[in-house]
């Protein structure tokens, strides 16, 4: 069992349950942010092997903008 989140993604990614993508942009944010709440957050999910929701969350990082949101013109 993983004793911290790190871990527990590294575990994962080795497992294939998360990808290295997924994972690459869960440490850039946690090295990017020093919030509690990202931390409790990214616990709360590895420690309960939410491994689609945290792929979901994070396979790529958003760009920001209008392109591609808008419905047809």
């Amino acid at each position: 069992m993983a004793s911290s989140w790190k871990e527990a993604v590294e575990q994962a990614v080795q497992a294939g349950k998360l990808s290295a993508e997924s994972a690459d942009n869960i440490r850039k944010l946690a090295a990017s942010q020093s919030a509690p709440l990202i931390e409790a957050s990214l616990g709360e999910l590895a420690s309960g092997g939410e491994w689609a929701e945290l792929n979901d969350r994070f396979f790529r990082t958003l760009a920001f903008g209008t392109g591609g949101l808008r419905g047809r013109t």
